[in-house]
């Protein structure tokens, strides 16, 4: 395992709830994560643990990834805005393909 603290320890300007991870030449901080408890059957439990191990992931990792994506599925708007946010991210970038040239060789079918 690896040392965890308060980031403000490190750092005084770090707000008091930020967590630091001291893991070999780097650090990560837990930003603005607010604890919660939930109950879950038998079912679900066993489920999370299959799941969580097939993937790699902890649990708390699955159960995060598994909100995003149903608040994903509810709020049309978070999916425009994640969508707005992407547009022209390739604008500059000096190696893409010529997008008809492959549309063309598709036509070809």
């Amino acid at each position: 395992t690896f040392p965890l603290w308060f980031a403000s320890e490190m750092r005084p300007d770090a707000p008091p709830h930020f967590l630091a991870v001291d893991i070999p030449s780097a650090v990560y901080t837990v930003c603005c994560m607010i604890r919660t408890q939930v109950y879950l059957t038998e079912e679900e439990s066993t489920s999370l643990a299959r799941i969580s191990k097939s993937l790699g992931h902890g649990k708390s990792e699955v159960i995060r990834q598994a909100i995003d994506e149903f608040i994903d599925r509810r709020d049309a708007n978070r999916r425009l805005r994640a969508l707005r946010s992407a547009r022209g991210m390739w604008a500059d970038h000096p190696n893409l393909p010529d997008a008809r040239k492959i549309r063309a060789a598709f036509d070809r079918f």
